[in-house]
């Protein structure tokens, strides 16, 4: 059984911009779901007692990392019953995102001021504190003072603790108690979690990242261009975040982590590791990078200037290019190469929807203040257009004669006693919502004036009917109980075996002094750079593929 380790964020955003498809009240759909969502906001920090209770930080939202377990009914339960809480910048963040741009877009309630810079205090804790200045470079994890290093850790304390937790568990006691219940599948499943435990703490301390960076970018730009609806909250996080820091390097494309091979090498052996020990570049955190940009100079944040640098002009243009490719292609037929850790292709469209519809919302009033701008929003617009609008309306899933709705993977790999597959639709609401943000962001457009959102003029029929049904169908469940809030909105790159770095081609395999690590066979870990330099014939890559038994499937 396949075991992969996703976070799970507990939140929707509805955006409503024509007239209700049903009878019932959307409106009141927005507000339950506001409150609930309010509810989620950490209000003090709390001390953990694990696994009675986890650490909470104040004015951090709940997200949940979670193992997928799934295959026959203990399993299922497993999955179920098996969470912890985890307090990341990343979450908050873009839950604080979605509620300024579902006021400003959607009509729904207004978050208070001290809930905004609640949130904004708590990721504020995530800036690189291993800089010696000011910077808006942001980790994941909050990151803790390693005595032994006299480095910044990123720390994910309920984590740490839970695994802390197994070293004081007697097994071979809860191994015997399992096998004699009839739970031989789960004493295999701990064997095998607890053989990777060390694996997972080393990844743990990873470096800052441009997404998390990207995503901090955003919220600062959105607060900026509502400053007169958030002042407050707006001057909090200008006042923290006073000097938007930036690195000048001979890149095209963004890439995940804040680090070259120079850094690598060095905070190695300071415990901040990278994954493989090697960059890599994920087209959502391109997204995401992409939007920060974006906004930050379309609200002013920072001024246009940044775009006649021409290495930012190039990474900016590059990176808009290389995802405009991706949705033109369908990912190369490779979406588990390109969503390294965003496994929700609907998820992807939103986010360039973002970007695209910032860009055209501006152009229609002559702001665009750089012509780079307009050559973003034109590609992305034909691609979100075009193969994206045709690939998400051809996924969707009748129920009845007026419901639409749309599934992705979680809890659809069960079965039942008799062997037979069964489908509970773990991420069912969740990937409705993406496809209808996706489609609404993409064609339609806000009225300053009206303060709504109006379908373009060449809307096809079909999307305003897709949206309609899908959106009949989410107000009819989302709050019914049917189906679980879950969702993969971010997991890590490692997702079970035959997922790893070391498992796909590599044209540079070295340690760090330069040595070539020997071609024998074997894997070899530790002090070693392996990953891809420069562009390599597709012939060379496909023999490459055969000879590493490299996956080619989606996880």
């Amino acid at each position: 059984m396949a075991i992969k380790l996703f976070l799970f964020l507990g939140y929707f955003a509805l955006i409503s911009c024509f007239k209700p498809p049903s009878t019932s009240d959307i409106s009141e759909t927005v507000h339950k779901l506001f409150e609930t969502i309010r509810g989620m906001q950490a209000t003090k920090t709390m001390l953990p007692d694990p696994p009675l209770e986890w650490a909470k930080f104040k004015g951090n939202y709940e997200s949940d990392v979670k193992l997928y377990f799934h295959g026959n009914s203990t399993m299922s339960a497993l999955r179920y019953m098996f969470k912890v809480y985890d307090n990341n910048m990343f979450a908050t963040a873009w839950i604080t995102s979605c509620l300024v741009e579902a006021y400003r877009y959607g009509n729904a309630p207004k978050p208070t001021e001290d809930q905004i810079i609640m949130s904004v205090d708590a990721i504020m804790d995530h800036r690189n504190k291993n800089l010696k200045y000011a910077n808006s470079i942001m980790a994941f994890w909050p990151q803790i003072l390693d005595e032994e290093f006299k480095v910044y850790q990123s720390t994910p304390v309920n984590l740490l603790a839970m695994f802390n937790l197994t070293q004081t568990t007697n097994w071979t006691v809860v191994y015997d108690l399992f096998d004699k219940i009839g739970l031989h599948d789960v004493t295999e499943i701990m064997k095998h979690l607890l053989a990777t435990r060390e694996g997972y703490q080393h990844v743990f301390k990873i470096p800052p990242d441009f997404d998390d960076t990207s995503v901090n970018l955003g919220l600062g730009s959105l607060l900026r261009d509502n400053v007169i609806h958030f002042p407050y909250a707006s001057a909090a996080w200008e006042g923290q975040n006073k000097k938007a820091a930036s690195e000048k390097k001979d890149v095209s494309l963004v890439t995940t982590w804040v680090q070259d091979l120079v850094d690598v090498k060095t905070q190695y052996f300071q415990g901040i590791d990278t994954p493989g020990n090697v960059n890599n570049v994920d087209i959502t955190v391109c997204a995401n990078a992409l939007f920060g940009i974006t906004n930050a100079i379309l609200s002013g944040l920072v001024t246009s200037e940044v775009l006649y640098d021409p290495v930012l002009q190039q990474l900016y243009l590059n990176t808009s290019t290389m995802i405009e490719f991706q949705i033109q292609t369908n990912f190369s037929g490779r979406p588990d190469l390109a969503l390294t850790y965003y496994p929700s292709v609907f998820e992807f469209y939103w986010f360039v929807a973002r970007t695209y519809t910032q860009l055209e919302r501006k152009a229609r009033i002559g702001e665009l203040p750089h012509e780079a701008m307009r050559t973003v929003m034109e590609g992305l617009g034909s691609a979100l257009k075009g193969n994206m609008t045709q690939h998400v309306i051809s996924q969707s899933k009748m129920e009845g004669n007026d419901m639409i709705y749309y599934d992705d993977f979680l809890g659809d790999g069960d079965i039942d006693n008799n062997k037979k597959h069964v489908e509970f639709g773990e991420d069912r609401l969740w990937t409705t919502s993406m496809a209808i943000n996706a489609l609404i962001t993409t064609w339609t457009v806000y009225n300053d004036a009206t303060q709504k959102l109006n379908w373009y003029d060449d809307t096809p029929t079909e999307v305003k009917t897709t949206v309609q049904k899908a959106t009949t169908w989410l107000n009819t469940y989302i709050l019914s109980g049917k189906y679980q809030p879950w969702n993969a909105f971010f997991s890590g790159s490692f997702k079970g075996f035959g997922t790893s770095w070391s498992s796909y081609p590599a044209n540079r395999d070295e340690y760090f002094n330069g040595t070539k690590v020997p071609h024998d066979g074997k894997r070899h870990y530790g002090e070693i750079i392996r990953g891809m330099e420069g562009v390599m014939e597709e012939d060379w890559y496909q023999q490459q593929i055969k000879l590493d038994h490299a996956p080619v499937d989606f996880h």
